[in-house]
């Protein structure tokens, strides 16, 4: 629910729900905001934040919603090393600019296979 009452919330320019939430969680927001910081070298650091935060909301959203693992020891190893395999080919074959994009969709690629195919 995190990620779809903040995307509503946003749509609905609630100003003061927003910036209750932002004020009640600037630890995590600055914490997260860091590690993206520090993960891509100070580029592109909103971009980054913003695919971070989607990521982690909307995987807590799948798992509340549906009922759709991820976050277990065969999950994330399967998510890991369907990454490494396709981002490393997709930087080795110079399409560089194609990486975040993949490395999104990579995510919920991974939960459809690991959900449907391997639980």
């Amino acid at each position: 629910m995190a990620f779809w009452e903040i995307a509503l919330k946003v749509l609905e320019l609630d100003v003061t729900w927003l910036s209750n939430f932002i004020m009640n969680n600037i630890a995590f927001i600055l914490m997260l905001y860091i590690a993206v910081y520090t993960v891509q070298k100070g580029k592109k650091t909103i971009i980054g934040f913003l695919t971070f935060s989607a990521i982690i909301l909307l995987s807590r959203d799948l798992s509340t919603y549906f009922g759709l693992a991820i976050y277990t020891a065969a999950g994330l190893m399967f998510l890991y090393l369907f990454r490494l395999s396709i981002l490393t080919a997709l930087e080795h074959a110079g399409h560089g600019r194609f990486l975040k994009p993949v490395w999104f969709a990579s995510f919920f690629i991974v939960i459809y296979v690991y959900n449907v195919f391997l639980v």
